[in-house]
């Protein structure tokens, strides 16, 4: 039997607490550093009751959005606010790869994927292997296959984040060749400076008489 392919919402969170993926499905979520939130943020720059996500249909569809609110459910704004993709803003209708940011140092991506059940299942707990440093990957890509088996996941994981590390060069690096020119030029010149300056010196050196034989005698 086919799975059913369906339209997924999710919501990846990177505070002090490390990453972590939530799936989106409920009308309503409160975020915030308190612990009564739906969605809690660790962060003393994130209010206690700091945003809501709302959702909302997709008229003459049978999808869904969500909308993020910011403030708690009385109206009252958070006290850092939220950005959504570099931008500061009260309220926002969110769409697939959006990046917001809760107080200074909260971080969250929002990603609409279409997958079945199972593959959802992976999905998210490749999200959660992810270091907060290394970048989100597109959804299709970090699906490992059918058979799931959380060693060999961690695994990809970690050989993945040592890829994307920057590598020292194995070769050593020429320095830039018109310096090298410019260093070869100096010594040819140098050397034939040199050579010039012994020839002329030899030949120039003055050279002590000779001194006759028999010297004369003085006269009586």
């Amino acid at each position: 039997m086919t799975e059913k392919i369906c339209e997924r919402h999710v919501l990846v969170v990177d505070d002090e607490n490390g990453r972590r993926s939530i799936a989106l499905d409920a009308a309503t979520y409160s975020l915030g550093r308190d612990q009564t939130n739906a969605i809690m943020l660790e962060s003393k720059s994130v209010s206690r009751q700091h945003a809501l996500l709302l959702r909302l249909p997709v008229p003459e569809t049978a999808g869904y959005r969500y909308r993020l609110v910011d403030g708690n459910s009385e109206g009252r704004p958070s006290v850092n606010g939220v950005m959504v993709n570099g931008k500061r803003c009260s309220s926002h209708n969110l769409a697939n790869g959006d990046v917001i940011v809760f107080g200074r140092f909260v971080k969250a991506s929002y990603m609409i994927v279409s997958m079945g059940q199972a593959e959802f299942i992976k999905y998210l707990d490749m999200i959660n292997f992810q270091s907060i440093k290394s970048e989100l990957t597109n959804a299709k890509e970090t699906i490992v296959g059918v058979d799931f088996d959380p060693a060999e996941l961690e695994q990809k994981v970690v050989q993945a984040e040592a890829q994307s590390q920057p590598q020292p060069d194995s070769q050593p690096k020429l320095a830039n060749p018109k310096v090298w020119l410019i260093g070869v030029a100096g010594i040819m010149v140098g050397l034939i400076f040199g050579g010039i300056v012994f020839l002329t010196t030899g030949q120039l050196t003055p050279q002590p008489p000779e001194q006759p034989a028999n010297p004369p005698t003085a006269p009586r």
